[in-house]
């Protein structure tokens, strides 16, 4: 398993998280940690056409992902 450094976006401040997985995380690996750091807590959104649109209205954008 491997640690990667995800670098997100939300409302104009700029986050890094760490995510574990054995290849670049996927993006509902990404969409669930971010949810997990922006909203502790909260319910987390179901299925694949949830995440893409809670990404979407919650004005995310991962910047970038590096291997750490």
């Amino acid at each position: 398993m491997n640690s990667w450094k995800v670098t997100y976006e939300m409302q104009g401040e700029t986050r890094d998280i760490e995510v574990s997985a054995s290849a670049i995380p996927s993006k509902e690996a990404i969409a669930f940690a971010v949810y997990s750091d922006a909203f502790p807590g909260a319910a987390a959104p179901d299925g694949a056409s949830s995440i893409d649109e809670w990404l979407f209205v919650s004005g995310i954008v991962v910047r970038n992902i590096t291997l750490i």
